[in-house]
């Protein structure tokens, strides 16, 4: 690789369920490369995304996820699992001996991803070798999922604090702190650090193209990496024709964003639901967030991406968290009682209760929510001031709270 004199950060990410992972890291990755050289390493399947700048290098690992029915990893190839494994362990393990970094960022585990630990405690092993200095740190969403056991608890915490040298929450502590989801936070020796939501950054002004794609009234659905998106969606759409039904809601259009794993089957489903209807149905787009500025109302699921998008665009909100990820009913539950949005909770999910709550969410004013969403800018300075020789917690803090354990 061409040296540059700047400081080398590699980022490991593994989306294994939705597209909040990585979509979160892309957008670290992005910032950082301002004042590092970056290299990310990618383990998830791909999707739709705004493309990287052409200074962040790219590794693509043999890409796996986690089978919801099963919970078991599989393969996107269907590839048998453990050669994929080594396939894996090979292409990690020369990138990280051609990138030799300065700085190690782990996405999520050891809160979770145990499934791939011998792969990425086999990593921190090797760069720590090439670079005795080197800074290992976890980068975790505001909402881990919480240990099962007392003896998970301890493996967790044993595992940062033997491998790594700062835990990055990236989530607003006063929305959320970490032993509100893991219990023994005493027991994590290294830094914790709340570096604010990382949101990501829609264009003022989206492409000629894009300019009339969306009115202000509508509405927008959309259900992340689409696993389990059929039943909000047409439970919608029932919903939505009620209130057209009724005259609530004149000639607004319901548009339905896809999800890049949404089944084959259930986009048919909801494109014959659809038909004939106020409806309109896209595919999963690196730009939704130009697309949902501006609009009257987003429903959603839960998920951290969606979350910070709705946070950053001030669009009145319904969430209907989906129950197959651990962090989604918590952070809906906490956003309503922040009255940051609304919520309707899974269970009741039928056309008649969701259409009284679609009218009454966009029936309410934006407002701008006092909610840190600068959670990559934080993440950039804090590791240029973490590289410096002699830093001190409380500087690196930079004014939010460094906890120690």
């Amino acid at each position: 690789m061409i040296e540059t004199g700047r400081p080398r950060v590699l980022l490991y990410a593994q989306g294994l369920v939705g597209v909040g992972h990585s979509v979160r890291i892309r957008e670290i990755a992005r910032t950082l490369s301002v004042d590092f050289d970056v290299h990310l390493i990618d383990g998830g399947r791909s999707v739709a995304e705004a493309p990287l700048p052409p200074r962040v290098g790219v590794t693509r690992l043999p890409p796996v996820y986690r089978d919801i029915r099963t919970s078991r990893l599989a393969a996107a190839d269907g590839e048998p699992i453990t050669a994929v494994l080594r396939k894996r362990q090979m292409a990690l393990d020369a990138a990280v001996c051609r990138f030799a970094a300065d700085v190690l960022v782990i996405e999520y585990f050891p809160f979770q991803r145990w499934e791939l630990s011998d792969e990425i405690v086999g990593a921190i092993v090797r760069a720590r070798r090439l670079n005795p200095k080197l800074l290992v740190c976890c980068s975790v969403r505001d909402v881990p999922r919480r240990p099962r056991t007392r003896g998970e608890c301890e493996k967790i915490a044993a595992t940062l604090n033997e491998y790594f040298d700062y835990v990055l929450v990236h989530g607003d502590e006063r929305i959320t702190r970490l032993e509100e989801h893991f219990p023994d936070v005493a027991s994590i020796k290294v830094p914790v650090v709340y570096t604010g939501y990382v949101a990501r950054k829609a264009p003022i002004s989206p492409a000629p193209d894009r300019t009339q794609d969306l009115s202000s009234g509508d509405v927008v659905v959309s259900a992340g990496g689409g696993i389990d998106a059929l039943e909000l969606m047409s439970t919608s759409a029932a919903a939505w024709r009620r209130l057209v039904a009724r005259g609530d809601v004149g000639d607004r259009r319901m548009v339905f964003f896809l999800g890049p794993f949404t089944p084959r089957e259930d986009c048919r489903h909801l494109r014959e639901l659809s038909a004939g209807g106020p409806f309109d149905v896209r595919p999963f787009s690196d730009d939704f967030l130009c697309r949902l500025r501006g609009t009257a109302l987003s429903v959603s699921r839960a998920g951290y991406n969606t979350c910070t998008d709705i946070l950053g665009t001030s669009v009145p909100a319904l969430l209907v968290p989906g129950t197959h990820v651990g962090d989604q009913v918590f952070r809906a539950q906490r956003f309503a009682e922040r009255r940051l949005a609304d919520t309707i909770a899974l269970g009741d999910l039928d056309p008649d209760r969701l259409a009284e709550a679609l009218l009454e969410a966009m029936n309410k004013q934006r407002v701008r929510r006092d909610v840190a969403l600068d959670g990559a800018e934080f993440t950039q300075a804090f590791l240029k001031r973490a590289m410096r020789p002699l830093a001190r917690l409380s500087s690196l803090s930079a004014g939010r709270s460094v906890a120690t354990g």
